[in-house]
This record gives structure tokens, sequence and C-alpha cells, in this order.
């Protein structure tokens, strides 16, 4: 039977034939989990058992594998218990909070070996976005606990046998008591290469399905997240408010939702759930407005007419200095829609309306000169921008897009207005503007309530309100901005509330957590009598409900849809399997060739590719961005010859244009150096070229290695060993980094040929034999060190080895060339 809860890849299918957005591949965004509650919540504790109603059996030993993370700090919680039919709780793994300030601890203990294990787990970890992911080795006398590949312990004790244990996450035996957590991803692997896996993807129910074998588990009272992708997630309500809100802005830094009333500015912590502050705010001055800025933490005020000052929230004093109410407007631009550029520092303003008069201007305000400046756009092609009040704009990427509006085309008034579903893109660099698409937004600019584009994905939000004899029915429309095909996916707010005494509903995204926020002022159906502000996520990327789909079976091309779903969710089904569960881990800290600064950035790039910070590991978690991390490696390749911005740009942007690319570029080199912090001094630009400058505190082994090169070192011993097993940045296989790693090894494999030449003249023929052993590994196929390796073991008196050597290589010479091997 096929589980519509296994098709997550709805939306990717659905784009296939319809041009709509897609589901992210990458596997460290998986849709699934359960959330555990606990008694600090209003709902009952959480449990899972696995199996449900018997054991996993095993002769010898086995690992365990699973993704958690911990939602909130508290002071004490199973994770996990292990039992077998004889003993119960043999094993126990908590979370401990209360004994450190900065830094939790994962504990393991063994019967009558109370913490025998405990491994650090910083406060800085603790997230509702990421997730963590924690192995533990088990044999008769010995166990190890490894956290995220880089924290490990392990212990000994007197020898156990069992040969069979259940699990219970979220408690003992007796008890259930969770952390603040989520769990996905179970897996367990026996020695005998058995194997067990729940990916808990499920959206409902309360089976937890094994999806290699029968013995299946159970939750109580746990909620799956896959669900959270079809249906609205209930997170906060607020008491009463006495006033009702004025404004509302997300700081996608700190995580806070910020809304204002009358007399109060509010902080909704997005992490916890809670309230975090309630900042007492003069009232806004009349015919102003505001606008937040994350990227600096700067609040922003203007008069709604946009000719005059704009004034800058002083946090600490509660008040705007320099703060001129007896200025006079011109009122020429009312309705003007505003936004800021956190990489100039100024303000953009376009359209507006006055004196019956819509405008189609656009003037930008420099914080720094204190002045609005009119900017002539550029226009492309011979385009129209029609005068407007224009519906949204939204800065995407290196552009200001322009989204509707209503307007008219010669600006007056009276001669009558019409409405606008374009879209503009205006590149603030070259002051071009242009249009992207005649009729990209919703039809009906009063249905339009919201807007968002998930940069992530690339995929845009239109938040629609429809009304039909008073009744009211809340959808989103989701495209691939700008030119995608649409895609209907419904809202449930009718089953919290009555929509007829609504009084707003807004729509944010949260870019940390990939979640819209809905913030709901009104009467739920449950408390009638309360009229509170209530606080909905909903989980991206969105997944179709199966009731959508079944609703309209009656329609060919959904029919087509759904089987095209199914088979997709059939082959995304297995290739997650084969993914998830490998028979053995790679170790990848074996081949690291120097000693990690305690002060300073140390970079591994052969293996597997890792960085660290005073000692501290950096993870791919800590980085903004995978660009920003790939160019960071780029530039250490480059080594001390630097590379340009335009080599940069047709490296990682080459079907950008120019100024989109610089503009992306500084974007990547400024997450560089805010996660170097300290250390930034390393990346430097000289002369038109960017370089990372190793020195006391910043060291890598790809400069080992370069400098040996450069040393004509003849020890070849470490170099042979960095090399191994997997060579240089064995996980990325971008095609830039593939031209280098060409490049690299053909140096290296030049510089030990010469080595080896130096040794055959002295007749030393035993590091002759490792060489050409090395690099005939490494490249099959060459013939020249096929040479060397049959020489050297000749010479070491091996012939017969020489001989299958010789064997095997025309062997895979003619399976790979397709023809006979000719002796050079």
């Amino acid at each position: 039977m096929i589980y519509i809860k296994y098709i997550i890849t709805t939306l990717g299918l659905l784009g296939f034939l319809y041009g709509n957005p897609s589901v992210p591949k990458d596997e460290e965004n998986s849709l699934g989990g359960i959330q555990f509650f606990t008694h600090y919540d209003d709902k009952p504790i959480t449990s899972l058992k696995i199996p449900a109603d018997s054991y996993l059996t095993f002769r010898d030993g086995f690992s365990l594998e699973f993704d958690f993370r911990i939602r909130e700090k508290n002071p004490f919680g199973y994770i996990l218990s292990m039992s077998t039919q004889d003993v119960e709780d043999l094993l126990v793994l908590s979370y401990v909070d209360f004994r450190n300030p900065d830094t939790s601890f994962i504990e393991l203990s063994i019967i009558d070996n109370p913490t025998l294990i405990t491994l650090p787990f910083p406060n800085e970890l603790i997230s509702r976005y990421e997730w963590h992911r924690l192995e533990m080795v088990f044999e008769k006398d010995f166990i190890q606990l490894t956290l995220n590949d880089s924290i490990s312990d392990s212990a000994t004790f007197d020898p156990i046998k069992i040969n069979e244990f259940g699990m219970i996450f979220g408690g003992i035996t007796i008890k259930n008591e969770p952390p603040r957590m989520d769990i996905r991803e179970i897996k367990v692997l026996y020695q005998e290469k058995g194997v067990a896996y729940w990916p808990i993807d499920e959206m409902t129910g309360d089976v937890v399905h094994n999806s290699i074998g029968s013995k299946h588990g159970k939750v109580m009272n746990g909620e799956f997240l896959a669900g959270r992708h079809t249906v609205l997630h209930s997170v906060y309500s607020t008491n009463n408010l006495l006033n009702p809100i004025t404004w509302t802005s997300i700081d996608q830094d700190e995580l806070f939702y910020l809304f204002l009333t009358n007399d109060s500015l509010y902080k909704l912590n997005i992490q916890t759930w809670g309230m975090e502050a309630a900042i007492p705010f003069k009232k806004i001055p009349k015919k102003h407005t505001l606008m937040y800025d994350d990227y600096e933490n700067q609040l922003f005020l203007f008069h709604k007419g946009g000719d005059l000052p704009v004034y800058t929230f002083d946090w600490e004093a509660g008040d705007w200095p320099n703060l001129d109410l007896s200025l006079k407007t011109e009122g020429q631009y009312y309705g003007a829609k505003r936004i800021y550029n956190s990489d100039t520092k100024d303000i953009y303003s376009f359209g507006g309306y006055g004196y019956y008069t819509y405008k189609n201007d656009i003037f930008k305000y420099s914080l720094s000169d204190e002045r609005w400046a009119k900017v002539q756009p550029k226009l492309r092609n011979n385009d129209i921008f029609d005068s407007r009040v224009p519906k949204y704009v939204y800065g995407y990427k290196d552009k200001i897009y322009i989204i509707g509006g209503l307007g008219s085309r010669d600006r007056k008034q009276e001669t009558g207005t019409q409405n606008y579903f374009d879209i503009w893109a205006f590149e603030w660099k070259t002051d071009s503007l242009y249009l992207v698409s005649e009729k990209g937004i919703h039809p009906n600019l009063n249905e339009l309530i919201g807007f968002e584009i998930w940069e992530e994905q690339n995929s845009a939000f239109e938040f629609i309100c429809k009304e039909l004899d008073s009744t009211f029915t809340y959808y989103l429309n989701i495209f691939d901005f700008p030119h995608g095909s649409k895609l209907e996916f419904p809202l449930n707010f009718a089953d919290y509330f009555d929509l007829s005494v609504v009084n707003d509903i807004q729509m944010g995204l949260i870019e940390q957590t990939s979640e819209l926020l809905f913030m709901v002022r009104g009467l739920t159906k449950v408390n009638p009598k309360q009229n509170k502000t209530h606080f909905f996520t909903l989980a991206l990327p969105l997944i179709i409900p199966q009731e959508k789909i079944e609703s309209k079976n009656n329609s060919l091309a959904l029919i087509i849809v759904l089987v095209v779903i199914t088979f997709g969710g059939f082959w995304f089904y297995f290739r997650k399997r084969q993914k998830d569960i490998p028979l053995i881990k790679e170790d990848v800290s074996d081949n690291r060739s120097f000693d990690v600064l305690d002060k300073g950035v140390s970079v591994q790039l052969f293996g597997v590719f890792r960085m660290w910070i005073d000692g501290k590991e950096i993870f791919k978690k800590d980085w903004q961005s995978k660009k920003s991390r790939e160019l960071f490696i780029y530039l250490i390749l480059k080594d001390h010859y630097g590379v340009t911005r335009e080599e940069i740009s047709l490296t990682f942007w080459p079907n950008v244009a120019s100024d989109s690319a610089k503009n992306s570029m500084g974007t990547s080199l400024s997450k560089i150096r805010k996660l170097l912090g300290k250390y930034k001094k390393h990346l430097i630009t000289k002369d038109g070229r960017y370089f990372i400058l190793h020195g006391d505190t910043f060291i890598s082994d790809y400069s080992i290695a370069q400098n040996w090169l450069q040393d004509n070192n003849s020890n070849y011993k470490p170099i042979l060993k960095l090399f191994e097993p997997n060579g240089l940045l064995s996980d990325n296989h971008e095609e830039w980094a593939d031209i280098i790693k060409i490049d690299i090894n053909q140096k290296f494999i030049k510089r030990l040929k010469n080595i080896c030449t130096q040794y055959k003249e002295s007749e030393n023929w035993d590091p002759v034999e490792e060489i050409g052993e090395f690099i005939l590994k490494w490249n099959p196929l060459d013939d020249e060190a096929l040479s060397i390796y049959i020489q050297s073991l000749k010479n070491n008196g091996k012939p017969s080895i020489a001989h299958q050597v010789y064997l095997d290589f025309i062997k895979l010479y003619e399976k790979e060339v397709g023809e006979s091997y000719t002796i050079k």
C-alpha cells in the first residue's frame, strides 16, 4: 500500500507538470520527525516505543543513530532508555541542563554504571531549527557515544551479554519525562549487517513505520512534524491587547516578531514562542509610519507624504532624536512604497499619490546626507512604467521588485483608475527599470492581502482572501518567482475561527526556520468571548493535503498528476533508503595532518571539508549559505595568487548579470567575514585580487601541501597520508572544484614521479614501489605509473605480483577505453 505520507515530493512533481515550486532534495532538509511534549506544555507527555510490542534481536553488537534537536532548555529529561525482557532500563540516555550556565550535557548510564559517558551540549546548539546527530556503538564490554561526528567519548565495563532490546524515547519504563526535543531518522545497524530504519515521515496517527522490516513503533501524545507542512500549526496566543496592532515586522537575525500598539512595542521570541519584552513606545505621530531593518536593528520613522526627513530610533533613549513635527509636507507621495537597502544604507521610494495625481517617481533617501534625491530610471525596451500606488515592493537578491498597484497611465484620477497586475524590477546599482511580467500577480488586488518570497527556493506566496455572501475563504497562490504557474493551497483558518468576525490576518516569512507566520486577531470557536491575538506557522515546503487531491479526482489532469506523484514517491522513498543507511560510516578525521589551533582558524580540505575557530568546530549549519562556504574554500585553493572579482563571478554566478553577480559576491564575502569574526583580517583584498592569508592564526592542510610542493621536499610519506583515503575535497563535486582538483592532482603526481626518478637512480626501490602503487590507485589508467610500479616490483623480487598488476591494467584499459592496450 502506498501512503500519501511518503509523497513529500508533491510540489516538485506538480512543478514538473505545471511549473510550480519544487521540494528541496537535500536530506538535511528532511520534513519528518516527532515533537515531544513535556510537563511544561499544556498537552499530555510524549513517548515513543520501538518496537511497539516486541524486541530487536542481534548476535554481537549494534550501532544506533538518530537526529534530534533540543527546542528549549529545561533542567532534565530522558532522551532514550533501552531494555531487555529481563532488565528494564539497562541503558539510559539523558539530557541535563542544571550543572553549567552555558552548557547542557548528554549523559549515558548503564545499569550499575551511572553517568558512564558525559558529552557537552553547548546552549548555543539549542534551537528549534537546528538538528543534531547522535550515534551510539555498543558491544558487550564497550560503548561509544558521538555527537555531530565531532564530540565523542567511549567507555568500557564488565561484559554484558544481551541479544535483544527495545527502546523508549522520552522516558524510562515507569516514567515519561522527555526534554523539549524532536526526534527523526532512527537507524539501527547490527554487526551482522542487519538494518532497521524508522524515518518518521508520517503525518498523522500513532504508528512509526519500520521501512525495512515489520517492527513498527508507537508514539503516545506526540505530533508528527510532516503534518505541519499541510495545515496551520497554532503556536502562541497573547492576552488581550487593549489597543489595535498598528505595525509588524520580523527580525530575521535574532528571530523576533515585532508588533506595535499605540503605547507598546512587543517582541515575541520566535524560538520559544514567548513574549520577550513589551517596550513603552510613544504613539507614532499622525501621518507617519515605520520601517525596520533587522540587519542593523534600526527602526525608521518617516512621513507618509514622502518628502520629509527620515528619523532613526534611539533604543536606549526610547525616542526619535531631532524629530521635528513642525515641518510641512507637500503631500505628493501618499501611498508610496518604501524599502531599506542595507547594502547602500539608502531608502528607496516608489510611486505614490497626491493632489488627485498618481506618480511613477522613484526617490532615494541617503541617511548620511539626510535628503531625498530623485532617481531617473533607465527604462529598457521602451517599457512604460505607469503611475501608481504600488501594491508591494520587495527586495530580492540585487533587485527591488515593484508588484502591481492602483493607478492611471495619464496620472490623473479624474480620467479613471485601473489595477495593475504586473511585476517590475529595479536594479539599484544601475538604476535600470524593466518589466518582468505583465500579469504576474493575482487579478483582484482587493483579495491580495499578503505577499512573501522564500528566497531559499525562489518560491513566492500570494495570500488571498475571498468573500462570497459574507463567507470568507483564505488560501495561498504558490509559484516560482516571478514567472511560474500558480498552485492553490488552502488555509484552514475556519478550523479555528468564525471568519466573519476576524479583525485582521497578516502573513510573514521566517527565513531561518523556513516557515510562514500568520498573525490573527479575532474570536476563536473554542473561546468566542475573548478577542486575542493568535499566531500560526505553516512549515515549508508545503505538501498538498490528501483531501485536496482526492476531491478533484474527476479531473483527468489531476489523475495524471496523482499517478506521477505516486511513482515519484516510490522513487524518492527507495532513493532515500539507499542514501540513509550506509553499511560503513566514513571517519572524517583520520587524515588530519595538523594540530587544530586553540587560538585561530584551522581548515581541512583533504578528505571532507572541516573547519575550526579557536578549537571549536564549525558545522554546515553555522554557515549562512552554501555559496559563502564554497567561496571561502575557493579562495584558500587559490593560495597566494588570489583571484579577481571577475573570476569569482564567472565561477559562481556565470549566467547572472555582472551587477547582480557582484552584489551576490559581496554578500557572500560579508558572510565569510562575519563567520571569521576577529580573524576576518585573513580575508584581504589587494590590487583588485582577493586572498586568504595564512599565518600564525590561520592554517590549512592545503597550505602545508603547497609548501611541500614548492620546497621540492623529498619526504613523500606525509603527502601520501594527506591524500589518503579520499584526496582533496572528497565531499565537493562542483565543476569548479573538480577542475582545481584535477590540476592539483596532476602537480602532485608529477612531483611524486620526479621523486621516484631520484630513488631509481640510487636503486632504492621500496619508496618507488610505494609511490608507484599510490599513483596507480589514484589513476588506474596511468601507464607511466604502471611502468614505475612494475619495475619496482621486479627489482624487489615480486615478479608474480608485477605480472598480475599488468594483467589487471590491461583488463581495465580494454573495458574503459574499448581497445587493446599497446605497450609504450
